[in-house]
């Protein structure tokens, strides 16, 4: 099942490499506009119930740290990870 999983990953990854989906600060958001926007990004998105669609809900503060996980992401020339 982990084989599996991996192998969707890197998959995904190597779609957004393809279609370029830039990081969200390639998209010019300034990082403190992002971090103050932060809290309330988590609290409306557990407030959407769009978590609560998935096998494990994340609680507020996991949500946060994938929205930093966005913010300035960069997919290594292997795939195989993601570097802040």
């Amino acid at each position: 099942m982990d084989e599996i999983a991996h192998l969707a990953i890197n998959k995904i990854k190597e779609l957004c490499v393809n279609l370029n989906i830039p990081n969200l600060k390639s998209w010019g958001i300034p990082e403190k506009d992002f971090l103050a926007a932060l809290l309330k990004m988590a609290d409306d998105a557990l407030a959407s119930g769009s978590p609560a669609n998935n096998p494990k809900v994340p609680v507020k503060e996991e949500i946060m740290e994938l929205y930093k996980v966005c913010y300035d992401y960069q997919f290594s020339p292997s795939l195989n990870t993601i570097r802040n």
